[in-house]
């Protein structure tokens, strides 16, 4: 397993060119601002570049304003990490009913870098209910984890499963998705 890796303290707010966060209407009139934990990683058709900031003050914006921030967003959709962790299944549930999708640019930067960092179809988002679990499939989990940690660098992640198969999974993960996970390596 990756161990996941927090929001950093300093993160840098895509600005427009008169130095105006940009934003989105998203739902019920809420706005979406975007931050990346490396500021190079914006891509230079988005924004016309970036403002230094403490994650705290966004966090307190998100918490009292009609605002949601996505932290290292990617692709056109420009989805990306959002500050609170995804909430993990009980210990000793069996989750049933698991789907699996390919990581990439919808989950954000961080799962691009790994989708791209792997043989593709490799790395998956395994979903049950409300809880999802990012999967990387290989026959070498030392070496493929060590390349993934060498391509994330320090960005913002949650913890990703590096495996041989449905075994190396949390428990409660490992009955559902065994179809899931076989059907990946079998399409390969």
């Amino acid at each position: 397993m990756i161990q996941r890796v927090g929001v950093p303290v300093d993160l840098h707010l895509v600005v427009d060119s008169r130095g105006r966060p940009e934003r989105e209407q998203a739902d019920r009139g809420a706005a979406v601002q975007w931050a990346y934990s490396d500021p190079t990683d914006r891509p230079t058709d988005f924004g016309a570049g970036t403002q230094c900031i403490s994650s705290d003050t966004l966090r307190q914006r998100e918490a009292t304003g009609p605002v949601r921030f996505v932290i290292d967003p990617a692709g056109p959709s420009r989805a990306g990490t959002e500050f609170l962790p995804p909430p993990r299944p009980p210990v000793l549930a069996t989750l049933r009913s698991v789907t699996s999708t390919p990581l990439g640019t919808a989950a954000g930067l961080w799962a691009a870098i790994t989708a791209d960092t792997v043989s593709p179809g490799r790395s998956l988002m395994l979903r049950s209910g409300r809880w999802s679990l990012p999967v990387v499939l290989t026959e070498h989990p030392r070496a493929t984890a060590e390349a993934i940690v060498h391509a994330l660098g320090n960005r913002p992640h949650p913890a990703i499963f590096v495996v041989e198969g449905a075994r190396g999974l949390p428990r409660p993960w490992r009955t559902g998705a065994h179809a899931a996970v076989e059907a990946a390596f079998l399409s390969l």
